[in-house]
């Protein structure tokens, strides 16, 4: 696999909802990297003056609390050639940034790039997770691997490709409250964009914060209805016009309704104590899901034509700019900026 020509300069989108903590904590450990992005944007949905941030970062604010959305508002302001999308309660380790740039620069055939995405003290329980979703390519001499599909805190795109994917469902977000990387997967792989993971690179996901938009923070019925919907809505946009669900379904299907966790403690207790409720619930979303795609036909006729990047690209002001990096610097907060507040 031969080398990229171009320079690679990475911009770190974080969209924010809800977490102070957390994000400060990121934002340190993005200031101890040892290697600098482009630009850090954060794409904060919570209500004015909940934050303070530095000059330095680029503050962009959203009325909605939609992961899906801030994303692809954030690549849509964004300057770099490449895009990493990280999740507020992350935590890169000190050459995250450096090995993501050297794995583009070094492999331009690697388009996509995600890392090996961990809870605390469960690392190797997350590499076995993802080497079961390899598809069997690999690249010699490294720890590259192709896999079927990735989350979204983590992700690494270069930006053309992104364009290609067609970018995140902002309304399946507003639909279902998830499921929208699930989703994105199953677009890229019928179109044949590959993902490959880095089995040697680690990113700490706390699943113990709460806030975000995150499944851990709301009433498990609203949660688990919300997954189901998203997925019934994913599979269907997938299989395209007149979005039929096919036998190949019935495994995600069961998959989201009955056997995920969720990221939750308590999710595979209620199924087991309520076996009846979400059968309803499946009948039920199955009709909901059907009409919505309907109502929503235009936009999904054609799963291979699909661009929510195209769609609406709001032009949100900035708070906040990062300045000019044409230099061949970067941007990184200060230890002063690490301060994230209630005003």
């Amino acid at each position: 696999m031969k080398r990229r020509d171009a320079r690679v300069t990475l911009s770190i989108i974080i969209p924010t909802y809800g977490r102070i903590e957390s994000l400060a904590r990121l934002l340190r450990a993005i200031d101890a990297q040892t290697a600098r992005p482009l630009e850090i944007i954060v794409v904060d949905q919570n209500p004015p003056r909940f934050l303070q941030l530095p000059s330095n970062l680029h503050h962009v604010r959203m009325a909605e609390a939609n992961a899906a959305a801030a994303r692809n508002l954030g690549f849509h302001v964004s300057r770099g050639t490449h895009v990493l999308f990280l999740d507020d309660d992350e935590v890169p380790e000190p050459d995250f940034v450096a090995r993501v740039t050297r794995t583009f620069s070094a492999h331009a055939g690697v388009r996509c790039l995600w890392p090996i995405v961990h809870a605390p003290r469960g690392e190797g329980r997350a590499l076995r997770h993802w080497k079961r979703r390899g598809t069997g390519e690999t690249i010699a001499g490294t720890s590259l691997f192709r896999i079927r599909r990735a989350g979204s805190g983590g992700i690494a795109f270069e930006r053309e490709f992104f364009r290609l994917t067609g970018g995140y469902d902002e309304l399946l977000f507003r639909f279902g409250g998830g499921s929208e990387d699930w989703e994105l997967a199953a677009r890229m792989r019928a179109r044949d964009l590959a993902v490959w993971c880095d089995a040697s690179l680690r990113l700490l996901h706390d699943s113990a914060e709460r806030g975000g938009c995150a499944v851990r923070s709301r009433p498990y019925e609203d949660v688990r209805t919300g997954v189901t919907r998203a997925c019934l809505l994913g599979l269907r946009i997938a299989n395209g016009a007149p979005f039929r669900l096919r036998l190949r379904d019935a495994l995600p299907l069961l998959r989201f309704t009955f056997v995920s966790s969720l990221g939750r403690a308590d999710a595979r207790a209620q199924v087991l104590r309520h076996p009846l409720w979400h059968v309803k619930m499946l009948r039920r979303e199955l009709k909901t899901s059907r009409r919505f795609v309907m109502e929503h036909a235009e936009r999904y006729a054609s799963a291979s034509g699909i661009d929510h990047l195209g769609r609406g690209q709001r032009q949100i002001p900035p708070i906040g700019r990062t300045p000019d990096s044409s230099n061949g610097g970067g941007v990184t907060p200060s230890s002063a900026a690490m301060v994230a507040s209630r005003s």
